[in-house]
């Protein structure tokens, strides 16, 4: 509240200084109105320069992260602009830098982050460990992110993911019921949950998770591989095919926990059942 304070009291008297300005000469005032907020815009450079990054990122990774590296090269990016650029280096595969750059951060700013993007900055470290093939590290990581009482829906999909991947099955499943009773919408969250119940034999509620969820059309690969795995084990092979050939559509993502190869082989082993079936049929 203190730091709003001081801009306003800051914001009142500048008011006050170019107004008695203009009233002694318009042209000076005006000097003075263009001279401020040069001088704004010149401390300010760092954010304006992250926020345009920002909103290339969808449109154009390689400019967004060029102009975040001039917003880093100004040494006045702000510590939570920082933080985001290093997941968005996650997003991309770029592991070492992204470290890099959180470890810095929280190294010396840590005091002047809200908690959200201190424990969100560990959930990142985290990804990094997962992706080095040290899943082990990675859940250990997160849980003490969890165990401060930390709660996110991205902690909730990202922790019961791990859970799954390291095949601890009864935990994840104690897990993923806290996670959906935290967010009973998100769909990584119900994607989790359903391949949770899958992976325990208990087709019948895997597929009522899922039957509901693909009609959102997720805009990931998981729930379409998954399902259609479900499907397949259930003997509904036309909508499994249906499913994979969805999986197949989906981009693949740094941070998918699915393959392109392992679509492709459970579509193909599924062709080729049926096309022995229908061989067999015919003759």
């Amino acid at each position: 509240m203190g730091k709003y304070i001081k801009i306003l009291i800051y914001l009142v008297i500048s008011f006050i200084v170019v107004t008695t300005i203009f009233a002694i000469n318009t042209w000076l005032g005006i000097g003075v109105m263009v001279a401020g907020l040069a001088l704004v815009v010149f401390f300010l450079r760092a954010n304006l320069i992250s926020a345009y990054a920002f909103t290339l990122y969808s449109k154009d990774i390689g400019k967004s992260f060029l102009w975040f590296e001039r917003a880093l090269k100004t040494g006045r990016m702000r510590p939570q602009d920082v933080l985001i650029y290093a997941y968005l280096l996650i997003r991309e595969g770029v592991l070492d830098k992204s470290e890099r750059l959180i470890n810095k951060t929280l190294f010396i700013e840590k005091d002047k982050l809200p908690n959200d993007f201190v424990q969100g900055s560990h959930l990142n470290l985290s990804i990094i460990k997962w992706k080095r093939g040290d899943l082990t590290g990675a859940i250990e990581e997160l849980e003490e992110v969890y165990n401060t009482g930390f709660r996110t829906t991205v902690m909730y999909g990202t922790l019961g993911t791990y859970y799954l991947l390291n095949g601890q099955l009864a935990k994840a499943m104690e897990f993923n019921k806290e996670a959906l009773e935290f967010n009973d919408t998100d769909p990584s969250i119900r994607d989790n949950l359903a391949l949770n119940y899958f992976l325990m034999g208990d087709i019948k509620s895997a597929d009522e998770i899922y039957d509901q969820l693909i009609d959102e059309e997720p805009s990931f690969i998981e729930p379409y591989y998954n399902y259609g795995r479900v499907l397949e084990n259930m003997g509904e092979y036309e909508a499994a095919m249906a499913n994979y050939e969805k999986a197949m559509e989906m981009p693949i993502k740094f941070l998918s926990t699915v393959t392109k190869e392992q679509v492709e082989s459970a579509y193909n082993g599924l062709k080729e059942k049926l096309d022995a079936e229908s061989n067999g049929e015919d003759k």
